[in-house]
């Protein structure tokens, strides 16, 4: 049965918020057992089915929707790059998801960027501190 209590996904999605596919698959899995408390005597699905199928969805929505920028990204982002200030995308995306990005707005966005540190690029994920290190540590010492 499913339930969709709005109130009872908050905690669930803050604390998955970020995360790469590898670390919040078990959270959610946990979740979803707790919440609706599984008689079977184990998961439905475990961490590493989850992650594979969310990667397949993800995969399939990039190529046929893309990914649309926010209202504005683009000017703002042209004028920080115009005024020199350093950026940096930090992801928890895989970097092949980050292609698939990339491919649709390279010039809007990527180009003004000095450094995309992606979730295969760190050995810990967000929230931990590491992927936000290597972003600042290449902004910091890359020029545009």
């Amino acid at each position: 049965h499913t339930r969709t209590h709005t109130h009872t996904h908050r905690p669930l999605k803050r604390s998955i918020l970020g995360r790469r596919g590898s670390e919040f698959a078990p959270i959610v899995i946990e979740w979803a057992e707790r919440e609706w408390r599984s008689t079977n005597g184990g998961s439905v699905i475990t961490a590493d089915e989850l992650w594979e199928l969310w990667g397949r969805h993800l995969d399939a929505l990039l190529e046929s929707a893309g990914v649309q920028l926010c209202a504005g990204a683009a000017e703002l982002v042209a004028r920080l790059g115009k005024a020199g200030v350093p950026m940096a995308i930090n992801t928890s995306s895989k970097a092949e998801a980050v292609k698939h990005k990339r491919k649709q707005h390279e010039d809007s966005l990527f180009m003004h960027m000095r450094c995309v540190v992606t979730g295969d690029d760190v050995s810990r994920g967000k929230p931990e501190p590491d992927s936000f290190l290597e972003a600042a540590t290449h902004t910091a010492t890359h020029s545009a």
